[in-house]
């Protein structure tokens, strides 16, 4: 019906190590490339885990524009929530105030 491949690993909040070495974060919405405006509103809008291998696997594969470099000083379990945790969490704030 999805396009579900079985067995599907969940998770959507993750940080690590690219092949070269670099410390990211993965920004874990995904949509049409040629959506424009607010990611939220893309019918085509999924996060990782929901139609794709998630964040619990040993490795993911996402769009290069979901790649975040990780700052130095940030920790990797600090750098995975900002993307859902943090970021709805902020989200909700602000466009409470506006």
């Amino acid at each position: 019906m999805f396009g579900f491949k079985f067995p599907l690993i969940l998770g959507n909040e993750a940080s690590g190590t690219l092949d070269n070495g670099s410390e990211v974060l993965i920004f874990p919405i995904m949509g049409n490339p040629d959506f424009k405006g607010d990611i939220t509103l893309d019918p085509d809008r999924h996060a990782l885990g929901e139609l794709t291998q998630g964040s619990l696997a040993d490795y993911v594969i996402v769009p290069k524009e979901n790649v975040v470099k990780k700052p130095k000083e940030m920790s990797f379990e600090t750098a995975a929530v900002l993307s859902i945790a943090w970021l709805t969490a902020y989200r909700m704030l602000a466009t409470e105030r506006s």
